[in-house]
């Protein structure tokens, strides 16, 4: 039931609570080296929780790049917890917090769909759904086996 699942402000520090979400999803984040720098960066990027009473069940990034714009830098739910509109939730409230702080642009990278990997399939499906249009491809800005695909939202 999402009715009990709380969406915390962004925080810092919050390595601890999101490691274990990343470890659940690894059809999203199977390269340990990508997930150790996820987790490092939940050190100093502000970090919104969903929590289940004291159970974090999910998580959003943000990262800041000029005062207008921002990136949803990393976002993961509990397997049991997806599709149930926790991270719909978290996007919301990503968005009007960044909002209120004078965000206009609002950008997340993912794994371009050319791939046809079904996990970002769905994840860029979860994205257009909440009004994310693709802008560019960059074939190696990650690797060549991970195409990424920026997407961006005007808030």
């Amino acid at each position: 039931m999402t009715d009990s699942i709380e969406i915390m402000p962004p925080v810092v520090g919050c390595s601890r609570q999101i490691e274990p979400i990343l470890r659940a999803l690894p059809e999203w984040f199977g390269i340990e080296e990508s997930l150790v720098e996820y987790v490092e960066m939940a050190k100093s990027l502000p970090t919104m929780l969903a929590m289940d009473g004291d159970q974090p069940v999910g998580f959003l990034m943000i990262k800041r790049h000029f005062p207008e714009s921002a990136e949803v830098y990393c976002i993961g739910l509990l397997p049991s917890h997806h599709r149930r509109g926790i991270g719909r939730r978290l996007q919301d409230a990503c968005e009007a917090h960044l909002r209120k702080d004078g965000v206009r642009h609002l950008q997340v990278k993912t794994i371009d769909p050319a791939k046809q990997c079904e996990a970002y399939l769905l994840t860029v499906e979860f994205y257009r759904s909440m009004g994310f249009e693709p802008l560019e491809v960059f074939p190696e800005l990650w690797d060549p086996s991970n195409p990424c695909l920026l997407l961006l939202k005007t808030l």
